[in-house]
């Protein structure tokens, strides 16, 4: 048996449940120096303008409503640097390395 899943928008109320999940996704990116803060500001965001900033879905198991996955459609933000893009940017992470700027 498969389990069924339901996926919708992400809502202020679902954001205690989002940051877990972007929080291994940046642990797995190594994006170690991306706070929960930033990813909470950028959640936000989306939810306050979707249509000029993206939106963020969240998956949760029909069986007990548990949040088991994501996704984020966004032009301007980008998650592993925990900020929007275009001149504004943190600078790039190397593994073992500082951070670089791009270019």
């Amino acid at each position: 048996m498969t389990d069924a899943f339901d996926v919708r928008p992400v809502r202020d109320e679902d954001l205690g449940d989002l940051l877990p999940l972007v929080r291994a996704y940046l642990d797995f990116y190594e994006c170690h120096d991306v706070g929960d803060a930033e990813m909470l500001d950028l959640s936000r965001a989306l939810l306050a303008d979707p249509e000029k900033e993206g939106v963020q879905f969240l998956a949760r198991r029909r069986a007990d409503g548990a949040a088991v996955g994501f996704a984020s459609l966004f032009w301007s933000w980008t998650t592993t640097r925990g900020g929007r893009l275009g001149g504004h940017e943190r600078p790039l992470r190397r593994a073992g390395g500082p951070r670089q700027r791009p270019g």
